[in-house]
């Protein structure tokens, strides 16, 4: 992000061993004015000791983007988000701050464009999963997206109603202040492309 003259890196802060697969401290922040000499300015985003808590010591929290909203003057934080390591969960997730290196503070998880179906889906693919679809489907594991021996658009199909699976993101601002969140779905096999709200919180 590059905010105010200064560029600024957000990542997920990793630790040594097995552990560092999941989250146990939180979002790095880094701070530079030449892109080459950088800044540790501390952990933007912790997360809790509390096992109640969504955003909590055990959870996945990858690839962290920031947006600076001009209208809200917030900085907006999105993140692929699991509720342990087994990568089931497939969520994005956002966080807000009034200052770009924190602390930012957790708004809501979900599969994005719940009941939505993208623009350039043929009108012959949108129709629900069928019983006998649906059957069929609950016991298979997709690795990388459709292959020959499912039907066209599956995937896609059955997380209409739920939100698609959210997993590598980037999020980007648009010249007319537009945003937009980046995502790969339906088990790494397609890239969505949706367009958030003024706020860039949903």
């Amino acid at each position: 992000l590059f905010h105010d003259s200064t560029y600024y890196w957000f990542g997920q802060h990793m630790v040594a061993g097995d552990a560092g697969n999941v989250a146990q401290v939180g979002v790095s922040v880094y701070s530079s004015k030449d892109l080459y000499n950088w800044k540790n300015d501390g952990i933007a985003f912790k997360v809790s000791e509390d096992p109640k808590d969504e955003i909590r010591k055990g959870c996945v929290l990858e690839r962290p983007k920031v947006l600076y909203n001009k209208m809200t003057r917030m900085f907006v934080m999105w993140f692929h988000f699991e509720e342990d390591g087994s990568y089931n969960t497939a969520q994005c997730a956002v966080a807000v701050a009034d200052k770009v290196t924190g602390p930012y503070k957790f708004v809501a998880r979900m599969r994005p464009n719940a009941g939505f179906w993208p623009l350039n889906v043929p009108e012959e693919e949108k129709k629900l999963l069928s019983p006998e679809e649906q059957t069929a489907f609950a016991p298979m594991r997709f690795n990388g997206g459709p292959d020959t021996f499912r039907a066209s658009y599956l995937i896609l199909r059955a997380q209409h109603a739920d939100g698609q699976m959210a997993r590598d993101m980037s999020a980007f601002v648009d010249d007319d202040g537009k945003a937009y969140l980046v995502f790969a779905s339906e088990h790494n096999g397609t890239l969505h492309l949706s367009e958030l709200d003024d706020t860039y919180t949903k």
